[in-house]
């Protein structure tokens, strides 16, 4: 089996939100080319959580309510659900975040699906070793 550990799909609602390529939105045409490709297991996040892949004057990609991550994170879980055989998926964690974003990040990775985190080694120009 070729596993893809790092792997970016997009929903909807960011798509409606920010420009970005249309490929990010395309669940099965990326299991597809995958498939095509020979990789059978893709593992899926963003590395900005439900911000935008790409920046955009104006935009804190980083400074995202609650909310709007609990739904990106049950986006993803849906996927995997709908996509068993060649989807799981990385649970965002802003290490700079909230407590309750910190804590919801660590529930994640305990459920079905969720296979560890994707983190920054940098938000907004501070590094992980900053206070």
């Amino acid at each position: 089996m070729i596993v893809d550990v790092h792997a970016h799909l997009s929903p909807p609602e960011a798509g409606a939100r920010f420009p970005m390529p249309p490929s990010l939105l395309d669940v099965e045409g990326m299991i597809e080319r995958k498939l095509a490709a020979g990789i059978d297991l893709s593992v899926i996040g963003s590395p900005v959580g439900a911000g935008a892949m790409a920046p955009i004057p104006g935009v804190d990609n980083y400074a995202q309510p609650d909310d709007r991550l609990a739904a990106l994170h049950d986006w993803l879980a849906g996927l995997v659900a709908v996509y068993p055989a060649h989807l799981r998926a990385w649970a965002y964690v802003n290490p700079f975040g909230t407590d309750a974003q910190l804590a919801t990040a660590r529930d994640l990775v305990q459920e079905p699906g969720f296979v560890g985190f994707i983190v920054n080694s940098s938000v907004s120009g501070d590094y992980l070793g900053a206070p």
